[in-house]
């Protein structure tokens, strides 16, 4: 599965990517690299965030960095360096001004005026290998892992366990449209959850291929990723546009 995370492209821009001229190729942008030789731990970047002191925050396969625009300096909280080595695989900053670090064998961390939580199986997580980490409007974080769904809900950490007809979730993105509502992708389709309530509205047999990655822009259109390419949808009930 993590094969799919393998390369690595950074693109520095000096304005908004939605602001960004759409008749411009991508070719025609700066662009710098940086690899092992320049201070990243590692070549394979699975995640990047920017910090509260606008330094990014970048997890690697070996660790995290905070980069300043020039140079990597290790990651450290309390004057260590407890993630160096491990492989990274989700990073988000909430509004409390907490860090949750995902990585993929070992577990789930949250970090909070430094001190550092951590979570595993035994504190509730499916499994070890976090996919996907997102803040909903009402302020949970939800936390997709190989094989569950998990909400950080009033300090506790929750396993969602009754999600009618839902099967794995090999591939696991999540999104959220304005009025609360949650769609995530899974190997089984894509599922829609509010109030309280969680059902498939695209099963994986479709005409339009396996759902692959899900997002809802500021104009709450949904945006569908499939291995058939790319779709849109205006509005629930309205039909799927393939994107030429």
């Amino acid at each position: 599965l993590w094969m799919y995370f393998r390369w690595f492209v950074v693109i520095l821009c000096v304005q908004p990517l939605w602001s960004l001229d759409p008749a411009t190729w991508l070719s025609q942008y700066k662009k710098d690299t940086w690899q092992i030789e320049s201070g990243l731990p590692q070549n394979f970047v699975n995640a990047i965030v920017q910090r509260p002191d606008r330094y990014l925050l970048v997890g690697t396969e070996e660790g995290l960095a905070a980069f300043d625009g020039m140079r990597f300096t290790p990651f450290n909280v309390g004057g260590q360096r407890p993630f160096a080595r491990k492989w990274v695989t989700e990073l988000l900053y909430t509004r409390d001004g907490a860090l949750w670090i995902g990585t993929y064998r070992q577990g789930l961390f949250r970090i909070y005026n430094d001190r550092i939580q951590h979570f595993t199986i035994d504190d509730g997580l499916a499994d070890l290998g976090v996919r996907e980490l997102h803040q909903d409007a009402a302020g949970d974080v939800w936390i997709l892992t190989l094989s569950g769904v998990h909400r950080y809900h009033n300090r506790k950490l929750q396993r969602i366990r009754h999600m009618r007809g839902v099967g794995g979730y090999r591939w696991c993105t999540m999104t959220e449209q304005s009025d609360g509502s949650l769609f995530i992708v899974t190997d089984d389709g894509l599922l829609h959850y509010a109030k309280g309530e969680w059902n498939k509205v695209l099963p994986n047999s479709s005409h339009l291929g396996e759902p692959l990655s899900v997002y809802a822009d500021r104009q709450n259109r949904l945006w569908l990723g499939s291995s058939n390419g790319l779709y849109s949808r205006t509005a629930p009930g309205m039909p799927w546009r393939q994107i030429p």
